[in-house]
């Protein structure tokens, strides 16, 4: 499964959200917009 992250302030993190995404085997992209990383166009499907 991949899920995409967009964290929008620094030093947030993801909490127990990523440890069971982490647990998952979840494959995250995550993105910082705060820091310039662009937002996907599109859902990806």
């Amino acid at each position: 499964m991949r899920v995409l992250v967009v964290q929008n302030y620094d030093n947030t993190g993801l909490g127990q959200v990523g440890a069971a995404l982490a647990e998952a085997g979840a494959d995250l992209d995550v993105r910082l917009p705060y820091k310039g990383d662009p937002l996907p166009d599109d859902h990806g499907a």
